[in-house]
């Protein structure tokens, strides 16, 4: 097996990502909050991470026995996002609908808007990101500098994911619009360089 600089940084940064989560999950417990449902929140989080490094984990190997690379990493994109709707935003659209106290957000807006919002911004990084390390792995390069972008992206995603509920939901749509729009400027350069 190939030691891969990509593989390696990517699935440290969402290892450190999933133990800072779970540390914050458990002082949110532990801690009197009045309204501890937001632990959820952060739960999900966690589960969209485990898909990302069992995904990651895929790609090196499906890497080594297929050659159309792109297909491969689109493919596994497209089932990461798949997964983390099914875990993360259906059943948060579910509740929006519901209890309109559990949210933070803007009134006016709705919340249906924002967690489809979030999910579909999410999704579109998921996709781009997987599709370029997946060729980047295919390639053997030593561009670890990629990983590092595309692991910071993933914070931000999260950052801007809280925001939305504590500070801003305007603020954190924009910051989820924004990280979409240089992740797939990043896959296009990704491609077009290590095209053949």
């Amino acid at each position: 097996m190939k030691n891969s600089q990509q593989l390696i940084a990517s699935i440290a940064g969402s290892i450190s990502w999933l133990i800072a989560l779970s540390i914050i999950s458990l002082v949110w417990l532990i801690l009197p909050f009045s309204h501890q449902h937001y632990v959820l929140i952060i739960y999900s989080f966690i589960i969209t991470e485990v898909i990302r490094f069992t995904t990651l984990i895929g790609i090196h190997y499906f890497t080594k026995k297929f050659d159309e690379i792109k297909l491969v990493g689109l493919g596994l994109g497209v089932g990461a996002a798949v997964c983390q709707v099914l875990i993360h935003n259906v059943p948060y659209l579910l509740l929006s609908t519901g209890d309109a106290d559990l949210y933070l957000l803007n009134p006016i807006i709705g919340n249906f808007t924002v967690v489809a919002f979030n999910g579909f911004c999410y999704s579109v990084y998921l996709i781009c990101s997987y599709t370029s390390l997946s060729l980047l792995l295919h390639r053997n390069k030593k561009d670890i500098i990629y990983s590092i972008i595309f692991v910071s992206l993933h914070g931000a995603i999260l950052v801007a994911g809280i925001m939305n509920y504590y500070v801003s939901v305007y603020l954190g749509l924009t910051l989820m619009l924004l990280i979409d729009i240089i992740t797939v400027i990043m896959t296009f350069i990704i491609l077009y360089h290590y095209r053949h």
